[in-house]
């Protein structure tokens, strides 16, 4: 394995947490503080400003390696000891290039434009500018290559067709159309609103990899600065 993809003291990540009965991922910034004996020191993971103990394991630790982004699977042996705190990680799987997966999910809040519809049309172009005055606004929290979670303030039930638009500002600002399924609906954090999980389908490969190129850049920069959980409106 190359010495240049490994883990390295002062690396910026993130830690990939799903928690015991939860359905959804939990995403903390953290910092390699020490690499020895097969084991990685990160800081302990905080949500605002207070520390968090992580309660399942394992975990995926991603870190940045200049422009490339690389992950890997790690147990949790030990956590919130020290001052400042840390957690300590044993590796358990090999160094991945998590740049080259096509669902990285990160946080980005994004406005949207849903519109339902009974079967995707053949043009959906076409279909939107005749039918956008139907359509709902949403906000997109977290997005992929391969979906998206999304909060409004509509009824909706899991397998409903959508459409969506949003626009992405980086790399280089984008505006995607794409037929999507609803594949889960739970309650929001505010009476009336929704939080709903959509899965894009039939998307050409051209389309997706500018959606790729546009997931990766954020999640470089959301590791840079540190970063990595949902921003306040």
């Amino acid at each position: 394995m190359a010495k240049r993809k490994e883990p390295k003291v002062g690396d910026r990540g993130i830690l990939r947490v799903r928690e015991p009965g939860e359905t959804g991922v939990e995403y903390y910034s953290t910092r390699i503080e020490d690499v020895r004996d097969g084991l990685i020191a990160c800081s302990q993971p905080m949500r605002g400003q207070v520390y968090v103990k992580i309660l399942s394991s394992p975990v995926e630790l991603t870190y940045l390696k200049g422009d490339s982004v690389f992950s890997l699977m790690c147990e949790v042996i030990e956590q919130g000891k020290g001052d400042p705190p840390l957690i300590v990680l044993k590796p358990i799987s090999g160094i991945y290039r998590s740049d080259r997966r096509e669902y990285v999910r990160v946080p980005w809040m994004l406005d949207a434009e849903l519109l339902f519809v009974k079967t995707f049309p053949a043009d959906v172009k076409k279909f939107w500018e005749d039918h956008s005055h139907e359509s709902v606004r949403a906000v997109i929290l977290d997005l992929s290559a391969g979906g998206c979670r999304l909060s409004l303030a509509e009824a909706c039930m899991v397998g409903e067709k959508v459409l969506i638009r949003f626009t992405v500002p980086e790399p280089n600002p984008d505006t995607f159309l794409l037929p999507a399924l609803i594949k889960r609906v739970e309650p929001g954090s505010e009476p009336g609103v929704t939080n709903v999980g959509l899965q894009f389908v039939d998307v050409k490969d051209v389309i997706r990899d500018k959606l790729c190129r546009s997931v990766f850049c954020r999640q470089r920069e959301l590791i840079k600065k540190g970063f990595y959980e949902l921003e306040e409106e």
